[in-house]
């Protein structure tokens, strides 16, 4: 059995400043579960294998969404980050680099996935940031900061 609390929160400083609407947040600390929040975000069938979400059945009568919980991994590397933040572009290489030494270690590439949430960023600025980085693992949008 996986332990899906072990979940490793890295956390990119935003350029940003969280709108009003958004309300208050509570921040996570070291020792924290990750929150199980939902994501309704369309992963690719590359993406669902690599963070081995098996979908099953359930993909016939339910949306894409999934929660960071759902992932299959004792470790999961949770980077944020924002298109327009300097700071998360010029830490952009440092992770490519980081999950490229993972994924040389055959046990390690077995325990560890890793996933970038691009908070206040739409689906474009997703794929833009992945593509302008060439980041290699699944980046999902969080337009409302949830």
């Amino acid at each position: 059995m996986i332990n899906r609390s072990a979940c490793l929160a890295m956390l990119c400083s935003l350029c940003i400043s969280i709108p009003a609407y958004a309300g208050p947040k509570k921040v996570i600390a070291v020792g924290d579960s990750f929150p199980a929040v939902r994501s309704d975000y369309a992963l690719s069938a590359e993406q669902l294998a690599y963070l081995g979400i098996d979908r099953g059945l359930l993909s016939l009568f339910t949306k894409n969404s999934f929660s960071i919980t759902d992932i299959n991994a004792e470790i999961i590397f949770v980077e944020f980050f924002n298109n327009y933040c300097s700071s998360c572009q010029a830490q952009a290489s440092v992770m490519n680099d980081v999950y490229k030494a993972v994924q040389k270690d055959p046990v390690l590439r077995s325990k560890v996935r890793f996933v970038g949430i691009g908070a206040g960023n739409n689906e474009r600025e997703v794929a833009q940031f992945k593509e302008r980085h060439e980041v290699p693992f699944p980046l999902i949008p969080d337009q409302r900061f949830s």
